[in-house]
This record gives structure tokens, sequence and C-alpha cells, in this order.
């Protein structure tokens, strides 16, 4: 027996049970999050151990990739599977690999580990981004959306802190088995108090064949991998920019793109719809009877290429800022992760009051505009509070900085998000807020790989530089101990040859801020194109145009939900959006 259709109010979760669900659904999003971030501060400690510190940045890289790339996929299997199904067996997953992270006895092991424990969190996001979406009406998503922005915010700053202080006191494996005792409680209240269809679990092998998009989802994957690969090795040591190694792997991921976009056209239902781009096309065919369509509008284009320099000015800073506390300063990783409060405590408060001023105000263009500056802005400073390149940090105006560029991501990361779902129809929320995870973490993956591949040239080239007057850099030895374990080898240099050492990675780490300010520049500039796309309220849409309110079904009826639905759709911009 195949899943039969529901109506959208059959997955309407019970008012009483909304708070418990959303609680369950932060829980397991969060260590999902966290884990993309958390390991930031203790990948000194983490290359120290295994003498290996140049290629530590693939404990996070390899999370990503998987994490991106298995979005789309997961997000087909829990349409088609059922939300309750997957965000258990996700959570299951994501812990056991979180385990196995945790015991890793190489870096190898735990690079392999993280790649898949980045499929159980791609998972759980693609399960909270569709019960949301479907477990309230309408009119209700986007506060519940705030949800994943505030989440979102939270965990990707807080892992710098929350990793910090794991590590000072204990083994760094416990940035990962503090997963498990959250994940439990949180799979345990979403068993206890989510409902779903029970028919939709009656699903056959067939539709896995027939309905998930494989062809497209290995070509993402391989696309997202060696992308990330030629970005990652660009630059090191036996891999010049100029050498096939590298620009092999860049050229095929850039040949798989367009072939990715024709697979996409013939496949029925293709991982990543292609009409979501069509922004200017008033074309509502796709709509189910009755159903108001969104204005036709560049929103979504333009919210995922911001999505996109979100996430790769986002990661950039929360991986290496405290990368930088640890090896120029000489912090603790405890140390490293509290100078991140100031980032840390604007991005968490301020996420769920940017959602609220949006739906208050009716207005989320000016909003966005002005805090993407200030990313721009903050980051730019940033890159200063050295001199560029110096040893000494003005800790003061570092704070004040971080605060500007705390401000930006806190509010954007739930507008941004907000706008993606007023863009799209009801149909294409769960995909639409999906892709733009995916998005995010593309950007992160770039950012990531393009922040190590300045940390690696340009240290490099000062110690090439230093080698010239100092014999000392001029010892292979020596020189691979700097680039691999810095927090362990710079104490046991002389004072000068310290400063020459903390002064070359002080100008890399200036130099990947002077690059994160041109991902908010960028951004910002995307914000300029938005349009103003609004739902009205139902009830006084409803009493305005004559349309007749519709109870949906006896479920409605209990929880007090009611949906609006013209009776006729008379025009291409039903009289339930408001646009401009």
């Amino acid at each position: 027996m195949t899943a039969t259709p529901h109506n959208d109010a059959d997955y309407y979760v019970p008012v009483n049970r909304r708070i418990l669900v959303s609680v369950a659904l932060a829980l397991i999003l969060f260590i999902s999050a966290l884990d993309s971030t958390i390991v930031a501060v203790a990948l000194p400690k983490i290359g120290s151990d295994f003498n290996d510190y140049q290629s530590t940045s693939w404990v996070v890289t390899a999370y990503i990739i998987t994490y991106t790339a298995f979005l789309p996929i997961v997000s087909k299997l829990t349409d088609i599977i059922g939300r309750k199904y997957v965000l258990l067996a996700s959570t299951i997953f994501f812990m056991a690999f979180s385990g196995a992270c945790g015991g890793a006895k190489s870096l190898t092991e735990l690079i392999v580990f993280r790649a898949l424990q980045g499929i159980g969190g791609s998972a759980i996001y693609s399960g909270v981004v569709v019960t949301i979406s479907t477990m309230v009406p309408q009119e209700s998503v986007a506060k519940y959306t705030s949800i994943i922005g505030t989440v979102f915010a939270l965990s990707s700053v807080a892992g710098p802190l929350v990793g910090g202080a794991i590590v000072e006191h204990v083994h760094w494996g416990w940035i990962f088995f503090v997963n498990l005792p959250i994940g439990f409680v949180g799979a345990l209240m979403l068993q206890l108090f989510l409902t779903y269809p029970a028919s939709q679990a009656q699903i056959k092998l067939e539709d896995l064949r027939r309905r998930i998009d494989w062809v497209g989802s290995f070509l993402l994957l391989a696309c997202a991998v060696l992308l990330a690969l030629s970005l990652q090795i660009g630059g090191t040591p036996g891999y010049p920019w100029v050498s096939a190694k590298v620009l092999t792997p860049l050229a095929i991921s850039v040949v798989l793109i367009p072939i990715f976009l024709w697979v996409e056209t013939k496949h029925p239902e293709p991982i990543l719809p292609l009409r979501l781009f069509r922004s200017f096309s008033s074309d509502t065919s796709d709509c189910a009877p009755g159903t108001p369509s969104v204005p036709p509008s560049p929103n979504f284009n333009l919210m995922v290429i911001y999505t996109i320099c979100l996430g790769a000015a986002l990661y950039s800073t929360t991986v290496f800022l405290p990368q930088r506390l640890q090896i120029v300063d000489s912090l603790s990783p405890i140390g490293a992760g509290v100078k991140m409060l100031p980032i840390l405590l604007p991005t968490g408060l301020l996420s769920p009051f940017a959602g609220a001023t949006v739906m208050l105000s009716g207005s989320y263009r000016p909003l966005m505009t002005i805090a993407a500056a200030l990313g721009a802005i903050g980051a730019g400073l940033l890159s200063t509070i050295n001199g560029g390149g110096g040893t000494h940090t003005n800790f003061g105006r570092m704070y004040g900085y971080e605060v500007i560029e705390g401000v930006c991501i806190g509010v954007t990361i739930t507008v941004s998000t907000i706008i993606i779902q007023f863009s799209v129809d009801r149909k294409d929320l769960a995909t639409a807020t999906g892709f733009q995870s995916f998005s995010r973490m593309l950007g992160g993956l770039i950012g990531i790989a393009i922040s190590t591949a300045i940390v690696n040239v340009r240290v490099s080239s000062k110690l090439d530089a230093a080698a010239a007057t100092s014999q000392i850099f001029a010892n292979p030895s020596l020189r691979s101990g700097i680039m691999q374990g810095p927090t362990v080898v710079i104490p046991s240099l002389d004072p000068q040859s310290q400063d020459i050492v903390k002064a070359a990675y002080s100008s890399a780490y200036s130099l990947i801020f002077v690059v994160i300010a041109a991902w908010f520049a960028v951004g910002t500039v995307s914000t300029l194109g938005l349009k103003h796309i609004f739902p009205e309220k139902a009830v006084p849409a409803a009493e305005e145009s004559g349309e007749e309110m519709v109870v949906r079904s006896k479920k409605d009826e209990e929880n007090s939900s009611v949906l609006m639905e013209p009776k006729e759709d008379k025009s291409d911009r039903p009289e339930s959006w408001v646009s401009s």
C-alpha cells in the first residue's frame, strides 16, 4: 500500500502540544547546527594530538560537505517516509556517530566519522524544516520558522564557547559526547508528543526508486566534494593553485553544474525544483486549485545569494577568530570562547526579536539592508584589531566590532528565512527553506576553504621572507611544525621568533576578515533588489473580499486553526498577499 495523500490539516499539531514539539525540534536542531562550529576552538588541540594541524580544517569541512550535499535527498525522504520516522532515525544516527567521533583514534577516523555525522545532521535539519512548515496553518508558519533562525544563530556562534569550555577541562572528545543526552531528550519528546498520519509510513520501495532524484543527488554530492577538495588543498605544500591536482577537481565541479541543472529538468520530482528560481514568472499552473499564488518577485534568488554570503562570513568568523585568539594571543580554548561572547549575545538575543519585528511592522526590506551593511562594517573593522598584522590585539575595540557583526548575523539569519518563506507557494515551503540551509552551508564550505587557503599561503609566504634574515626559519622540520601545530611549537621559540610567527598568522587572519567583509558587502547589495511581498491577515482579507472562511477539517476546528481559501482565483495576485 502506498502513501495516501493528506490535507494540510492532517499534519497540524494540537495547540496544547506545539510548545513541547517546538522545544523537541529546537533541541535536536541545536546539536545538529552546533556541531558545524563547536570543534573550531578544539582544532589546535586536535591537530597537536594527531600531529597534523594543516589537515584539521577537514574536521569541519567533512561535516559541512555531507550536511550540505545530503539536504535535498533527505528532504525528499522526509516527504516519502514521514516526518516522525526521519526525525527519530536521523537523531539516533547522529548520536551514534557523535559517539564515534568522540572515540576516534586518528585524524582520518575523525574526519570519516564527521562526514557520516553530517548526514545525520542534514536529515535532522530537513525533518525539522518540513515539520515546522506543516504543523501549523500558513499564517503561523513564519512565527514558528523563527525557531530555525534563532537556533541556528545561537548554535553557530555558541559552538566556540561551548567547545572551549569542554576542551579546557576535559578531553576534546566530549564536544561530541555532549550531543548524546541532549539528543536523547529531544528524541523522547518527539516520540511522546509529535503525531502524524499513520498511513504515511506505509510505502513501497518502488516509491524510493521512482520519487527520489538519485542521479541529481549524486551529481550534487560530487560537485560539492570536488569543489571543497580543490579549494582546500590549493596553495598548500605540493599543491600550487595552477597545478593539475587543484584545477582538475575544480574544473570537473564546474562542468557538473549545468549537467545537474539539466537532470533536474527531466526528473518528475527533482531535488531542486527550478521553478523556485523563476522569480519573474506569473505562471500559476503548478498551484493547487483554490490556493493563492505568491506574487512573482526576485526575492528567492536574492536571498539565496545573501545566504551563501552569510554562510561564508559566519563560518569563517566562528572557525578562524577563535583560532586567531589561541595562536596570536596565546589564549586558552575557553579564553578564546569567552571572547566570542560579544558576537554570541546579540546573535542569540536579536534573532527572535527580528522575526517579531518583521511580523508586527509588516516590513523587512530596510531592516535587512541595514543589518547586512553592519556585517560588512563589523568584519572590516575586525581586520584592524592588531594594526593589520601586529601581535598586540586591542580587545576593547575587538569586542565592539564583534557586536556590530553579531547584530548583522542575529537579524539577517532570521529575516532572510522569513523572506524566503514569503517568496514561495506553500507547497514549496519545505524545499525552499531546505535549499536556504543548503546555500548557507555551501557558503560556509566555500568560506572555510578560502580562509584555510589564505592561512596556508600567507603564513608560508611570511616564513619564507623571515628565512632570509633568520636561519631558524630555514629549518624544514621547524617550518613543518609551525604549520602543523602552531600552539605547540610557538611557545618553544625565543621571544623574537615567536613574534615573527605570530605576526605571520596575524596577517593571515586580518586578510580573512577583509574577505569576510567582502562577503557581507556582496550580500548587502543583494538585499537592495528585494520586493515587498507580505501576507495580509486572514480574517481582514476575508471580510474585505467577501470570501468565505472554510474550516479544513474537524481537527482544525478543535485547534481553532482556520485557513482562508478563496472560492475562486480571479486574479494573478490574490488578495491574501500584498506586494510592491
